[in-house]
C-alpha cells in the first residue's frame, strides 16, 4: 500500500497527502465539502492491469464532529485474453501461422494442407476489432497438386499489408512471391516472383514495412 500515495482536499486538511497504509491514516479536515484520491505507483508491475474502488465516504461533505472512513481498494489483474478462434475450420493441417497488426486491425496469414491434392495453400483473415472477430477467409495461394508452401510472413503499415511465402516444390524448386493489399486487406493485388525458381533451398523470408515502403529478405543456399 505504501507505494501509492493519497491525497485528501477540502477545507484545511492535515495531512493533506501521504503514503497509503494497511492500517489505515487519520486526517483531520473543517467542515464542508473533500474529497479523497490517490496516485498510483510509477512503475507498476509489468504485465498486471491495476483496479481502484473507492467506498462511498472517499468523497462527499463532512460536518463538525463527524469520524469518516474511506477505503480504496487496489487490485492487480493479469491481462486475460478472450476466447479461442478456429480461424481455419479446416479439418486437415493448419500450419505456418503469422500475425501482424496496425491500430485496430489484426491480420492472420496460414497454410492449409489439401488432403485431396496434396498442396498447402496459402490463406488470410482479418479483423477490424483488435481481433475480436474476423471477417471471412481469403484464399491468397491456391497451389497446384504436389506444390505446397513454405513460412509465410506478414507485415502491416497502416491501410497497406504486405505478405510475402516459399512457393514450389523439392522436385520443380521454389519461388520466394509476394501480395500486397493498399486498402486493409480487403483485397490483394497480383502474385510478384521475388526470387525467380531456384532449388528448395529457402530460408524463412523476412519482411517489414514503413509507410509505404516494405523490405523483404531472405536466405538462398
Amino acid at each position: 500500500p505504501s507505494d501509492f500515495t493519497i491525497s485528501v482536499s477540502g477545507n484545511n486538511p492535515s495531512p493533506s497527502s501521504f503514503p497509503g497504509s494497511a492500517q489505515g491514516t487519520f486526517a483531520r479536515l473543517d467542515p464542508g465539502m473533500y474529497s479523497v484520491s490517490e496516485r498510483s505507483p510509477s512503475n507498476p508491475p509489468p504485465g498486471l492491469t491495476l483496479h481502484s474502488s473507492f467506498s462511498p465516504e472517499c468523497n462527499g461533505a463532512i460536518s463538525l464532529g463527524d469520524s469518516l472512513s474511506c477505503t480504496i481498494v487496489n487490485q492487480y489483474t493479469i491481462f486475460e485474453c478472450g476466447p479461442i478462434q478456429n480461424l481455419s475450420q479446416n479439418e486437415g493441417i493448419s500450419e505456418f501461422p503469422q500475425i501482424a497488426a496496425s491500430g485496430n486491425n489484426v491480420y492472420v496469414v496460414w497454410g492449409d494442407t489439401n488432403d485431396a491434392t496434396g498442396s498447402t495453400d496459402l490463406f488470410f483473415r482479418k479483423s477490424t476489432d483488435g481481433g475480436t472477430t474476423f471477417g471471412p477467409t481469403q484464399v491468397l495461394m491456391e497451389n497446384a497438386p504436389g506444390d505446397s508452401l513454405i513460412l509465410p510472413q506478414v507485415a502491416a503499415s497502416a491501410n497497406n499489408v504486405y505478405v510475402v511465402w516459399m512457393n514450389g516444390s523439392p522436385q520443380e524448386g521454389a519461388n520466394m512471391l509476394f501480395r500486397k493489399s493498399a486498402d486493409a486487406g480487403m483485397t490483394f493485388g497480383p502474385v510478384i516472383e521475388l526470387s525467380g525458381t531456384t532449388p528448395f533451398s529457402f530460408t524463412a523470408p523476412q519482411i517489414i514495412a514503413s509507410g509505404n515502403n516494405v523490405y523483404v529478405a531472405w536466405n538462398d543456399n
